[in-house]
Order: C-alpha cells, then structure tokens, then sequence
C-alpha cells in the first residue's frame, strides 16, 4: 500500500535519514549547451516548517506531460489524468531548506542523477534528499531532449520557453540525453569555480550561486538514474569520457533504448556499476537485454546485479509517496512490499556501494546500513539469471 506522509497537515516526500540537513535550489544555464538541474545538497541549516519546504510538483505543463505519457495521447481520459494529477501532486513538499546559503566546510561528493520518462527534476527527491542528508551533492538533471514530462529552456538572450514532453525518439534522442549527463559534468566544474550565473531571476532562486564555490568535490562523482536514466548511466559509462566517474547505478533500466547497442555498450564499460531491479519490469525482452549485457561486459567484476523481490518499477522513483492508495494499486503496488521497506533496503545499497567507491573516511552509519540489508538479503536476488 501506498505510504502518503504528512507533517502539520503538510504532505510530503520521506524525511532524510543521514546526518546532514539538505538545502535544495533550482539552476538553469542559458543558450543549447545549457543545464537545467535541481541541486540538493548538505546543509548547516535545518527547515522544520514544511510549508517552506520546496514544492514536488513544477506546474500544469509537467501534470500535461505525465498526463500524456500515462494516457498515450489518448485525448478521452487526458484532461481527467490531468487533474488527478495536479489534485495527488499539487501539495505536496520536499523536506529540505529552500536556497540555503549556510554550508558546511570542506567538498563533498557529486551524484549526477538522470531521470526516467514523463519524468523531471524533482521526480526523484527521496532519494536525493537521502543521498544529500548523507553528504552527497546531488545534481538531479531535467533532461531538454524530449523525454522529460516537460522542461524550461532559456536562450541566449534571456528569452524563456516550455518545451512539452515528446516520448522515446530513438537514437539520436538517446545519444543527446547521454550528452546532457556529460554537459552537466562541465557545469558542476564550473560550479565549483564559482563561474556559473543562474537564469533564474533573484525573486524565484535567493541564492547566489558563489556560495557552492569549492564545495563540490569533483574527483569523486559517481552517476544514477532510474528507467530510462538507467540505460543512460550503462550508456554513459561506456562512453571514453566516463573516466570522471568512480561508480554508477542503473536503478530499474529500462534497456529498450539499448537493444541494438547492448554488446557495444558491455564491452565498454569502464567503471564499477550495479544494476537495481524491480522484480515485475525485470522480465521478458528487458530481463534478455540486461543478461546480454551480463554476459558480454567487457569485465564481469565490475558490474553486479540485484533485484528486489515482490517490488515494480515505481518503488524507484517518488510515485509510492505521491499516488495514493488507488492509483498505487492501479500499478500493481498494492500486492508488493511496503514502500518504506524497499526505499530504505534501496537506498541503504546505494549509498553504501557509492560509500566504498569514493575517496572519504568510513561513514558512522556503514555497519548498521549493511545489517539492514544483511537482514533482509531474502528479498534480494544476486545475479540476473533468477527467471531463466
């Protein structure tokens, strides 16, 4: 069942676990090589009132665009998916300290996260706000190749538009998404150098963006996405330029988009990955893709794969917290584990993978992150052979 979460009346995302408060800010860079991103990241300054949390929701072009992806353009029941859509999500915060200056000393981490179709740069918050209260700088993208639910675009000259969401275009799209990860990578550089100018106006972002200037500790990034973000972190770590990450995960991939480049793009890989599954996507032609890419990866140490069991694709992203009870069990949650539990059994993986891949002492919360999981290692199937 479905876990809505409310505090003071106020709905919202799961709380954080680790021992940062988390600040949020959006950024967006100008002209057709610019970024549009949601930063979550540590900081001294904890926001108890959640009506000054940031809001989930991005407004009514986003509700059209998932709306489109969920109805397939089926124009009879589009503006009804609409309205449920702005009716569950409307409401609902991120529990995080809206442009927080107040940053604690010294780098911290990168994780470059891609989202998954229909999706953008909020639809991921559990975990980012988790990774960040664990001392990650999280640069959560809002692709601008079409698969996003919709996405902002500001020109050279200032002038701003809402570009609507497409759906899966092949390719070329898929190539432009992998280079969107890269682009993003140039951005945090020149983040960290303190020579990035937001194109938000001060009324909408109160934050200058000096304030991150040495705080992003750019030796040490690693890459995540979800769905179709997933096969764009496998994409992307074949890639000459996926040096610049230690590790990645591909969270619930949907390999459709790497069918004909599987055996390309396992002999490529470069750096450590681990492969998340849902127990319900992970079968049929996505299970035979995902165990092409196992057996032709270039070195099977590098890549692991787990699924968790009695899970679906949407125990991934935010969808558990925002559905509700019937639209959960419209996608087939309700049968399934209870959200917190895969939430924390995925994220404590995630976190303790990225953990042992990174150049940064030994956290306080590692030995009791893998009991948790160690306790419910029956949940988890190893390998990716589990069907056959």
């Amino acid at each position: 069942m479905a876990k809505v979460l409310y505090t003071d009346g106020i709905q919202h995302t799961p709380l954080p676990r680790g021992p940062h408060a988390v600040g949020a800010v959006d950024v967006c860079t100008r002209g057709s090589q610019g970024v549009l991103l949601r930063l979550f990241y540590p900081t001294l300054t904890r926001e108890d009132d959640p009506r000054h949390w940031p809001r989930w929701h991005l407004g009514p072009e986003y509700s059209h665009g998932e709306a489109n992806f969920i109805t397939n353009f089926y124009r009879a029941i589009h503006s009804c998916s609409v309205s449920v859509i702005n009716w569950l999500s409307s409401e609902v915060r991120v529990p995080s300290s809206w442009c927080s200056s107040d940053l604690p000393e010294g780098g911290f981490p990168v994780v470059v996260l891609s989202h998954g179709m229909a999706a953008h740069r909020t639809f991921l918050s559990t975990i980012s706000t988790d990774l960040a209260s664990h001392g990650y700088m999280v640069a959560a993208i809002e692709h601008r190749e079409g698969s996003a639910a919709a996405c902002l675009r500001v020109d050279d000259e200032g002038a701003r538009k809402i570009c609507p969401f497409i759906g899966y275009m092949g390719d070329d799209q898929f190539s432009k998404r992998v280079e969107e990860i890269f682009q993003t990578l140039s951005f945090l550089d020149e983040l960290n150098a303190g020579d990035v100018t937001n194109a938000f106006t001060k009324d909408e972002v109160p934050l200058s963006l000096s304030v991150f200037k040495g705080k992003l500790d750019t030796d040490n990034v690693v890459l995540l996405g979800h769905s179709y973000g997933g096969a764009s972190v496998l994409k992307a770590l074949a890639d000459e330029r996926s040096h610049r990450f230690k590790a990645g995960v591909a969270l619930d991939p949907w390999m459709f988009p790497l069918r004909e480049h599987v055996m390309d793009v396992a002999s490529g890989l470069r750096v450590p990955v681990r492969c998340i599954s849902s127990w319900a996507f992970n079968d049929g032609p996505n299970l035979k893709a995902l165990a092409k890419y196992e057996a032709n990866v270039s070195n099977p140490d590098l890549a692991t794969y787990q699924t968790i069991r009695n899970t679906v694709h949407y125990h991934g992203n935010d969808s558990p917290w925002i559905a509700g009870k019937i639209c959960w069990a419209f996608v087939g949650g309700f049968r399934c584990l209870p959200p917190e539990m895969v939430n924390q059994l995925q994220n404590n993986i995630i976190i303790n993978f990225f953990d042992s891949l990174i150049d940064r002492p030994t956290p306080a919360y590692k030995e009791e992150y893998e009991k948790y999981i160690e306790d419910h290692n029956h949940l988890i199937v190893h390998g990716n052979k589990f069907r056959n």
